[in-house]
This record gives C-alpha cells, structure tokens and sequence, in this order.
C-alpha cells in the first residue's frame, strides 16, 4: 500500500513552533521533601544500576539475590559492583549472559 504525500493518514512531525519548544527550569532543591532512602534501598538501587549499566537483563530470581545482597553492608555491596563494572571493561563493553 503507498500513500501519498498528500496523504492525512500521518501528520508532519518535522515542524516545530519555537513557542511550543523550550526547557523546564531546575527544580527548586528548597522544595524537596527531606526523604532519604534508607541504607539497604540505597545499596538495592546502586545494584540494579550498576546491573543495568552493564547490560545484565534481570532473570528469574534476580530480585530476591539482589535483595539478599543489599543486606548486606556498604563495603561488601561496593566491591560486587565493582566486580560488575570490571568485568564489563574487560569485557566487550556488555555481558553477553
């Protein structure tokens, strides 16, 4: 099926009105809620991160071994993330797993 250049089946996204077009400001960190995560959810989000970053898509099972890593305390978590991001330097630049 071809469609014509005069076709209303797909708008002309390629035009964009300088007026419509413009960035949010900085939000105001006065504004923010004083909430910190506490020391465990911290650890679980570094982890996923870090998994993530090196292209390790999570697997049956992940989250409870991640959850299980993340109570452990800050050195031990630091130096399995860092394990994680050599092995993807020394790697291909992803895990192939």
């Amino acid at each position: 099926m071809m469609y014509s250049a005069t076709s209303t089946r797909f708008a002309d996204t390629r035009h964009t009105d300088a007026l419509d077009d413009f960035l949010l400001p900085a939000p105001d960190a006065r504004t923010r809620l004083p909430y910190a995560l506490a020391p465990a959810d911290q650890r679980r989000v570094d982890l996923h991160a870090a998994l993530t970053a090196a292209g390790i898509p999570p697997g049956l099972g992940d989250a409870s071994a991640i959850d299980a890593l993340s109570d452990l305390d800050t050195t031990t978590v630091s130096a399995v993330i860092r394990w994680i991001n050599c092995g993807v330097r020394l790697g291909s630049g992803r895990a192939d797993w």
